[in-house]
């Protein structure tokens, strides 16, 4: 471009005929150019091609006389002519630009390119000449080269899935999606070939959908397909039957990612809870047995946490604290309201107690309101977890008021007849299965009860 540059820039004081000895030899240069492909835009002309080879033409499919029309915007969208205006303004600073863009061409075809741009004065018109030349068999290779170097890292990766995941008690599956959105296996670790019962080599390149019930595949189906969909990681737990016997599964399934950015597999890690969801169920069973139970109890039943706060209570407690939901007394301590009076510390304290050393505890309790006296025994049970480690604490209250009424009673009565006979004159009656006697016994020598049969 420099020789161009300068032969387009010879004086015109130059001799005649060396200048046009100069200008055949140019043109002559330019036409037998194969490659690049050479071109003049003018500025003033809104850049419209003044000057193009044969190499251009033949790039552009079209004659010269057609070419000679165009302006760099017709055969590439992305330059408008502010942009080619910013362009030139910078080529008057730095005189060279390349860069690489796409021409649109006639055929409809999608030419990518490198184009060198000068910025030069031909006879005080100031022009842009440069050429470009089809790089769509570099763009291939470089493609080639990233689509080689992709397979490689996934290689790389899927080695890494084996090495991490082939000695795992987890199920792992390896799973390419097929144009019509099967799901078919392409690896699989010990754990999968040993419950399924098979070796792996007779598994891979099945169809997931292939030893699973049509009800099954469905749902794996849609759980998986989920994860292609969101391109996020997915979680689920499904039931699955398997050679007669019936699973559950926690699964989680991962998208992998081709070079241009597709889902194209996903890996599925699966764990079998199965015993953890009969635990549960079993666990379900008894907490129903003991809602059943409990609700209907007079005894006051309230479970706290380790924390010392209410995680469930009876309708006996709740109507006891006369609270009008069960949220209103749930995720409180004994401090927090006045039931217990001055026992709240200690309850609260024997809670704490019996979570720690795993031990019963019993407590009395007794406060008192503008309109009843309340007293209940207090028993402290300790709840212990799969592990053995306590979890909560039970705790069962008797209300045992009327027997300590009761009791009052019978102490005031004894009282009463003890003051009665402390201070009786001169004798006191005693009862004798056959019938009443009294006897007289001075007050001097102390009193004794005879019975006669």
């Amino acid at each position: 471009m420099k020789n161009l540059h300068a032969l387009l820039s010879s004086s015109s004081d130059a001799d005649p005929d060396a200048l046009r000895h100069e200008n055949s030899l140019l043109r002559a240069l330019i036409e037998s150019t194969i490659e690049p492909a050479i071109f003049v835009t003018d500025p003033d002309q809104d850049f419209r091609f003044v000057l193009v080879n044969e190499a251009a033409c033949k790039h552009f499919g079209v004659p010269r006389e057609q070419v000679m029309q165009w302006r760099p915007t017709d055969i590439d969208p992305s330059y408008s002519i502010s942009r080619l205006n910013e362009l030139h303004a910078q080529l008057q600073h730095s005189k060279t630009r390349t860069f690489e863009t796409e021409h649109h061409l006639p055929d409809g075809r999608r030419v990518p390119v490198e184009v060198i741009v000068n910025h030069f004065d031909h006879q005080g018109k100031i022009l842009s000449a440069g050429y470009f030349r089809d790089i769509s068999e570099r763009k291939r290779e470089e493609q080639r080269r990233r689509s080689l170097q992709a397979e490689q890292q996934r290689s790389e990766i899927e080695q890494q899935y084996r090495r991490v995941f082939n000695d795992l008690t987890d199920d792992f599956l390896l799973l390419d999606i097929t144009p019509d959105k099967r799901l078919r296996i392409v690896d699989i670790n010990k754990a999968v070939s040993q419950r399924l019962g098979l070796p792996s080599e007779q598994l891979i390149g099945l169809f997931l959908d292939s030893f699973l019930s049509p009800e099954q595949a469905e749902i794996c189906h849609r759980h998986k397909l989920e994860c292609v969909k969101t391109r996020q990681p997915y979680h689920y737990e499904n039931p699955v039957i398997i050679n007669g016997i019936s699973h559950y599964f926690d699964t989680t399934v991962f998208p992998i990612f081709n070079d241009r950015g597709e889902v194209y597999r996903i890996a599925s890690l699966s764990r079998d809870i199965t015993a953890k969801k009969s635990q549960e169920v079993a666990n379900l069973l008894k907490e129903q047995e003991f809602r059943a139970l409990v609700e209907h109890s007079r005894d006051i039943v309230i479970r706290y946490d380790l924390e010392g706060r209410r995680t469930y209570a009876n309708s006996a407690y709740l109507k006891m604290a006369r609270a009008k939901s069960i949220e209103d007394v749930l995720y409180k301590t004994p401090l927090d309201g006045p039931l217990v009076g001055k026992n709240a510390e200690t309850l609260f304290d024997k809670i704490h107690e019996t979570a720690q050393s795993g031990e019963c505890n019993e407590l009395d309790v007794n406060w008192s309101t503008d309109d009843n006296e309340y007293y209940y025994e207090l028993h402290l049970i300790p709840e212990f977890d799969s592990h053995g480690q306590v979890a909560s604490v039970l705790c069962i209250g008797r209300d045992y008021a009327r027997r300590w009424r009761a009791e009052r009673a019978l102490r005031k009565r004894e009282e009463e007849f003890r003051t009665l006979v402390e201070n009786s004159p001169t004798s006191f009656a005693a009862m004798s299965w056959m019938g009443v006697a009294t006897t007289s016994i001075p007050r001097s020598s102390g009193w004794r009860a005879a019975w006669h049969w």
